[in-house]
């Protein structure tokens, strides 16, 4: 299957996520914070970037913009929370910059895993973003 790489400072989300996807077949990384995030990027060179929008030591718009400049053909999904305006908008702002899929937290475990699996998929040139 593919290779994750989950960055999120939420320990609990990120086993939680991890969780979901190490049964799916999955090989799951995680990184705690943007610079590592970015660090663990270039060590494993994953399929798939799960990427939240708020890091600390470095954002998730800059991950975004990183990950797809130096390896476009990773897949990138953006989370953020808490249903207010501001993180909508910076999610909103992280597909403007090349992620390939924004989930809202919360989020259901079909949502994510559903995600997950259609950024998986093999991309045909031209196919449109998720």
């Amino acid at each position: 299957m593919a290779r994750i790489l989950l960055i999120d400072d939420d320990a609990s989300l990120r086993g939680t996520m991890s969780r979901m996807l190490v049964p799916l077949g999955h090989e799951v990384f995680e990184a705690a914070d943007g610079k590592q995030g970015l660090v663990r990027f270039w060590e494993i060179e994953p399929d798939v970037v799960v990427c939240d929008v708020i890091l600390p030591e470095r954002d998730g718009i800059e991950i975004v913009n990183a990950v797809k400049a130096a390896r476009p053909t990773t897949r990138v999904l953006a989370i953020s929370g808490g249903g207010q305006k501001r993180f909508l908008e910076l999610l909103r702002l992280a597909k403007d910059m090349g992620a390939d899929a924004a989930l809202e937290k919360p989020f259901r475990k079909l949502d994510f895993v559903d995600a997950i699996t259609r950024l998986c998929r093999p991309q045909a040139p031209g196919d449109p973003s998720i």
